[in-house]
C-alpha cells in the first residue's frame, strides 16, 4: 500500500491528516503525487461538513509525499518540504 501525501507550506509538519488517498500500486502512487502538485485537494484534515461552510478548506497542493508502508518509507517527494519539516523530523529518513 503506498500512501500520498500532500498540502501547502504555510502550517507546520505534516502528517497523517494530510492524506489525500492511497493506491496499491507504485507507480501510480506517485503519478498521482506528481500530478498533484499546483492541483486543489482535500485532505483527511479537512471535515466534509466544514466544507458546506467554507469552500476554502480546498488546499493548494505545495508539496507531496508518497510513503510505501511495506518498507516504512518516504519513496516520493516534491523539492517542497512541509514548513517546518527538516530531514528525519518524522522519524523517516
Amino acid at each position: 500500500m503506498f500512501l500520498i501525501f500532500g498540502g501547502e507550506c504555510f502550517y507546520a509538519n505534516g502528517g497523517a491528516k494530510d492524506l489525500i488517498e492511497t493506491h496499491e500500486d507504485k507507480s501510480c502512487a506517485i503519478q498521482i503525487a506528481v500530478e498533484l502538485i499546483g492541483q486543489e485537494a482535500i485532505t483527511y484534515k479537512v471535515k466534509e461538513e466544514d466544507l458546506e461552510w467554507d469552500e476554502d478548506r480546498h488546499c493548494d497542493i505545495e508539496w507531496v509525499q508518497v510513503f510505501d508502508t511495506e518498507m516504512c518509507e518516504v519513496i516520493y517527494k516534491n523539492d517542497v518540504e512541509p514548513y517546518g519539516c527538516e530531514d528525519g523530523i518524522l522519524g523517516i529518513k
